[in-house]
């Protein structure tokens, strides 16, 4: 990930306000903020499932179901 110093996020800050405006910022951030919560989400909800359906897992179930089942008559 690049690093910004001070001096680049002031500038950006100017800039944002010049192309958009004082009262229309707060809204562009709040919907930036939105988007990325989303998209963390759906990331995480990708690896979980990714998770549940990997060959380790599934081999680790078929193993628990082959030793439970020849328990049970």
């Amino acid at each position: 990930m690049p690093h910004f110093s001070a001096s680049t996020i002031v500038l950006l800050v100017i800039v944002a306000l010049l192309f958009f405006g004082p009262k229309r910022l707060p809204e562009l951030g709040r919907a930036v903020g939105n988007t990325l919560k989303e998209f963390k989400k759906g990331t995480r909800e990708m690896i979980a499932e990714e998770e549940l359906h990997s060959p380790a897992q599934l081999e680790k179930e078929n193993l628990e179901g082959k030793s439970s089942g020849g328990m049970e008559r």
